[in-house]
């Protein structure tokens, strides 16, 4: 039985001077640098997930992706690199129904807006912090490829 995923989906584009086979180098060593399992490489993509079982702390937010597409549009004197990642945010909902349910068992009623809110807000950050993640990756490896070429 598949798990099912709650999912955030987010996409950023950036152009480059780089060679499509310095960019495609780039990726991979991004890819492999922060654990994630290549799942298909063709002449002008790479799509990835994340490895099974794969913890990893809030600091480590480059790593809490849970898989993507890089896109590689060649133009005529530039490539633009596209990158379509996405998060699952199915276990942040789960840890919230655990304690809300915990709180209604202990009669703890006061304790439901208090996590309402922590969780609210905990969100809020996580979105910008995972919308964030994705360029840094992107622009990490758009200025590696640049060295390399």
């Amino acid at each position: 039985m598949k798990i099912p995923e709650v999912i955030f989906r987010f996409q950023t584009e950036q152009t480059t001077s780089a060679s499509l086979e310095a960019i495609k180098y780039e990726i991979l060593q991004k890819l492999k640098e922060y654990d994630y399992r290549v799942t298909a490489v063709t002449t002008n993509s790479v799509t990835f997930k994340e490895k099974p079982g794969m913890v990893v702390t809030g600091v480590e937010s480059k790593k809490l992706l849970s898989g993507g597409e890089f896109l590689i549009n060649q133009l005529e004197y530039s490539n633009t690199l596209v990158f379509n990642y996405r998060i699952n945010i199915l276990p942040g909902f789960v840890i919230l129904f655990i304690v809300l349910t915990f709180c209604i068992i202990e009669r703890m009623y006061s304790g439901i807006p208090f996590f309402g809110g922590f969780f609210l807000i905990a969100s809020v950050f996580q979105y910008f912090s995972f919308k964030t993640a994705g360029k840094e990756i992107l622009d990490e490896i758009i200025t590696e490829a640049i060295d390399i070429t």
